[in-house]
């Protein structure tokens, strides 16, 4: 799937000037970018150029999945549309670093603290995370 659309070119020209894979504390300084290319209409843009592809060619398959589609993927990162359905019944970590934005609405989350006694080079079971409170993002 290639899309063209000026913000997203924005978005990638912009990204790529800032962000170094080998040093990840870069990826806030491309806080501003992803602010810009928050835009309703890139989205529709997005997901129209994607039907219009499978009425086109019934056979098309484009980089997305039931629940998330791949605008772009560039060197060290990608720029992902998810779709999340409700709150999920266990924490799930990424191995990677992430900006989230919602579309509609604030975000729900917890934050956690590691016990005193956590060691990461040992795995034991018995160490639980500790609720450390709870909040939603501004809408």
């Amino acid at each position: 799937m290639t899309i063209h659309h000026p913000l997203l070119a924005s978005f990638i020209q912009e990204v790529e000037s800032r962000y170094d894979q080998r040093s990840p504390q870069t990826l806030w300084s491309c806080e501003s970018a992803f602010k810009k290319i928050l835009s309703l209409d890139l989205l529709t843009h997005v997901i129209n150029q994607e039907l219009g592809a499978l009425a086109q060619d019934v056979h098309y398959f484009g980089g997305w999945q039931s629940n998330e589609m791949l605008l772009h993927k560039g060197p060290g990162y990608a720029l992902m549309l998810s779709l999340f359905q409700g709150n999920r019944r266990y924490i799930h970590v990424q191995p990677y670093y992430g900006m989230l934005a919602p579309l509609k609405g604030g975000l729900e989350y917890d934050l956690y603290q590691m016990p005193a006694a956590y060691r990461n080079e040992v795995f034991d079971p018995s160490i639980t995370l500790k609720l450390a409170g709870s909040g939603r993002t501004p809408e």
